[in-house]
């Protein structure tokens, strides 16, 4: 972003004396009038030059060229603050009992996917295409008012650069599995798979900006560790134990973190447990996980695969006896009927 912006400035600088009026070109105008009124004779309105007006074409590209200015610039800029998010969000609370520290950081989070974080960061790259492409603009516009054919080839590359960019967009939208996968084609494949997309992201920035007026009223009433001692006692560490177990759970591939989390589940009090039990996402997950550690275990019967199933059973046991499956006992039969064929 910074060397663009350096190559933006220097043509910007070959761009702008197009809007001010040329002091030799004045000068110039002068000395004729001197010489035409040697003989003393008075001027009139008409002897002197027009006021100046720049031309259409020199306010269009240097419009192009400061906006593509700007959007490297805030690119660059956003660069160096995401940075200092993600060194906040790594640096804190890495002191104290190993069960506070994993509190927090669930807690942090948390608060990155309730203010959406990633989203901002993901867009950085963004802005800095739409600075290249009001960049492109800008160097066509003004080489097609100097040379037309230097202005084609100028257009050539650019139009090769934009299918290129839009053609992995689109593959990287279309294919989930493509390689090619931006924040463009993430963003387009879920506006293709949600039926209301314009009240969901509406939706989500009035959310933001509630946040946002939440903070700075928080801000304005209080200091900064009140602030955040109030913050970090919104969420119970019922639900922040369990978020964190639940999304090892579901990230981890590794065997040995997998048998740690579940005898973590099998170890957790009522009020956890009841905290667990109130997601169907979480108790769905567990059931399906256990389901295939069993199919795993019939087919490659070894001591990790066995140790693997009888922990998930033992947690699918330990959340099924929590009162809040009561009323959910033909799903869990179903189930486990399904597992019949596995004993």
């Amino acid at each position: 972003a910074g060397l663009f912006s350096a190559v933006n400035t220097s043509f910007i600088s070959l761009t702008m004396p197009a809007l001010s009026p040329d002091p030799s070109e004045e000068t110039n105008h002068l000395l004729r009038l001197i010489l035409l009124r040697a003989d003393n004779s008075s001027l009139t309105s008409n002897d002197l030059s027009p006021s100046f007006a720049a031309a259409g074409g020199a306010i269009g590209v240097n419009g192009l060229l400061y906006a593509s200015l700007c959007c490297s610039l805030l690119a660059a800029a956003g660069a160096m603050i995401a940075k200092e998010w993600l060194q906040s969000f790594e640096r804190s609370g890495q002191a104290g009992p190993v069960e506070h520290q994993a509190r927090l950081r669930q807690r942090k989070f948390n608060g990155v996917k309730e203010w959406h974080m990633e989203a901002i960061i993901l867009f950085l790259p963004n802005l800095l295409l739409i600075a290249v492409g009001l960049f492109f603009a800008a160097t066509i516009t003004y080489l097609f008012l100097v040379n037309q054919l230097v202005s084609g080839i100028v257009i050539a590359f650019a139009l090769l650069g934009s299918a290129f960019v839009v053609g992995t967009v689109v593959a990287g939208t279309m294919y989930p599995t493509c390689p090619y996968q931006t924040s463009i084609s993430t963003a387009l494949r879920r506006l293709i798979k949600v039926t209301r997309p314009a009240q969901l992201f509406a939706g989500r920035c009035i959310s933001m900006i509630r946040n946002w007026i939440r903070a700075l009223q928080g801000l304005a009433k209080a200091n900064t560790t009140t602030v955040l001692q109030r913050e970090l006692g919104e969420t119970a560490d019922a639900v922040l134990t369990v978020d964190a177990l639940y999304w090892v759970l579901v990230n981890t591939s590794d065997t040995n973190d997998q048998q740690v989390i579940l005898e973590s589940i099998c170890n957790l009090d009522l009020e956890s447990c009841n905290t667990f039990a109130e997601s169907d996402e979480r108790f769905s997950h567990l059931l399906n996980a256990t389901h295939l550690s069993l199919k795993a275990f019939c087919n490659n019967a070894t001591k990790d695969t066995k140790i693997t199933a009888e922990l998930h059973c033992a947690a699918l046991c330990y959340i099924i006896s929590d009162p809040q499956f009561l009323n959910r006992q033909s799903e869990i039969s179903d189930r486990l009927e399904d597992m019949k064929d596995l004993k």
